[in-house]
């Protein structure tokens, strides 16, 4: 499932009408813990895939050479001409400067399995 706004205007509403829906005080207040649930699953989603991002945290002379050499990862720069993903936070080890990365929504998880592929191909 991709998250959009209109994803999280219909987790917003759902959870707002629970809460009206569920009456009295214990209720009212599971009514919150649901919508709580709601905004956790959200927020986990938003980080995206964790083992990648990882991965990346830990090997940024790879990754920099990765999403450098890649077409489907664009940085610095925003194109406006296809959907992209982020923007990613992403450190040039060179200079230390963090730098921001989209990918291409069609691509991103066919590159992020070739990027841990590639890793555990290089640790062999």
């Amino acid at each position: 499932m991709k998250f959009t706004l209109k994803t999280a205007i219909a987790c917003l509403i759902i959870g707002g009408l629970l809460n009206l829906v569920i009456s009295g005080r214990v209720m009212a207040n599971l009514g919150w813990f649901l919508l709580g649930i709601v905004g956790l699953g959200m927020i986990f989603h938003l980080s995206g895939n964790p083992k990648f991002w990882g991965a990346v945290r830990k090997n940024p002379d790879l990754a920099w050479k990765f999403f450098s050499s890649r077409p489907e990862w664009h940085l610095r720069t925003k194109p406006a001409t296809i959907e992209v993903d982020g923007p990613f936070n992403v450190v040039n080890p060179a200079s230390g400067e963090l730098v921001k990365a989209w990918c291409d929504t069609a691509q991103i998880d066919r590159s992020q399995k070739e990027f841990l592929s590639l890793l555990d191909a290089t640790r062999k």
